[in-house]
């Protein structure tokens, strides 16, 4: 009997790594986090130890992305006066009106979100 409620367990254990893993890197996971930026920004209260982690991991991948664009991405233009915080609006924003992209890879949705935001103009 014990070995089986210990095989039930690790089952368990074993499924809810695996579900958290995969909505690792998801704009779902990076609109969570950055939601947590615009809700405590908004009430200008300090954050909770957990909520502060995925602020900051919001913040430090947007930073990242902005970089990124920057220098790689021609058709993008990031006003010099845009800030992190801006375009972590921007991809909540475009998670909200995109609930069919939440599951793909947030790298590719942030150029897609900030590219609607700031296209060059020509």
């Amino acid at each position: 009997m014990m070995k089986r409620l210990a095989l039930i367990v690790l089952l368990v254990m074993a499924f809810s790594v695996s579900a958290r893993a995969e909505d690792s890197n998801t704009l779902r996971m990076l609109v969570s986090a950055c939601s947590k930026f615009i809700e405590y920004d908004a009430h200008k209260e300090l954050p909770s130890a957990t909520d502060a982690t995925d602020i900051g991991y919001c913040a430090g991948y947007v930073n990242a992305a902005m970089q990124f664009i920057g220098a790689f991405v021609p058709t993008i233009c990031l006003p010099p006066t845009v800030t992190t915080g801006d375009v972590m609006k921007i991809i909540v924003k475009y998670g909200n009106d995109h609930p069919e992209r939440l599951y793909l890879y947030d790298g590719a949705q942030i150029i897609l979100a900030v590219g609607g935001a700031f296209p060059c103009k020509k």
